[in-house]
């Protein structure tokens, strides 16, 4: 069959994206290392406090720096791990094209006439705008708050939590419109069912 295909085009020629993907990056020395075990952990913890909105840009994606951080200036998520050498923001659909790449390592390339980092995979290669440096990452900022003691602080036992989650997903399932409430009262958590009259104290 015939397909007419509709090309981006700059000024009236062609986009050529990134301008050296010719291989000759590749020369290049490394710019650093991605465990690719790493990545789904940190789309699981993290991807809930990406910001939505674009009025501030770089909140839309995840800072990897000594630690791991994500922001949608309501929540905070501070993950304690070192991914990369150096301070890099990447937008989600990086970390969700890494999830599914294989190999157990990506390589950074940074490539300065683009603005962009090309990560390579085992099989893939992936090409990742950097965020522009006019706004960049409130790591200082979030730092500070997450610094602070709150009076609303609630400590729990992690293992008596994940206990407590057992017992009442047997009222429970997945996607169940009538899951558990949990209630932070002077005396601790109170986690009950909505389903059932099934109440406990953390």
């Amino acid at each position: 069959g015939t397909y007419k295909l509709e090309l981006p085009l700059d000024q009236g020629k062609v986009i050529v994206f990134p301008s050296k993907f010719n291989g000759e990056v590749f020369d290049m020395p490394v710019y650093d290392e991605i465990d690719l075990s790493a990545i789904d952990g940190i789309i699981s913890s993290n991807k809930a406090s990406l910001a939505t909105d674009m009025q501030y840009p770089v909140l839309t994606g995840y800072y990897f720096g000594d630690d791991v951080v994500t922001s949608n200036r309501k929540t905070v998520c501070w993950l304690k791990k070192s991914v990369l050498k150096h301070p890099t923001v990447f937008p989600p659909i990086i970390l969700d094209l890494l999830s599914v790449c294989s190999g157990d390592t990506a390589y950074v390339y940074y490539v300065p006439d683009d603005k962009a980092f090309l990560i390579k995979c085992d099989n893939e290669l992936i090409f990742a705008p950097e965020f522009s440096a006019d706004t960049p990452f409130p790591i200082e900022v979030l730092g500070k708050l997450i610094e602070q003691d709150f009076v609303s602080t609630c400590t729990l036992s992690r293992k008596d939590l994940l206990n407590i989650l057992d017992r009442m997903a047997l009222f429970v399932t997945a996607y169940d419109k009538k899951g558990i409430d949990l209630t932070f009262t002077e005396e601790g958590l109170v986690v009950s069912s909505k389903k059932s009259s099934g109440t406990e104290l953390v």
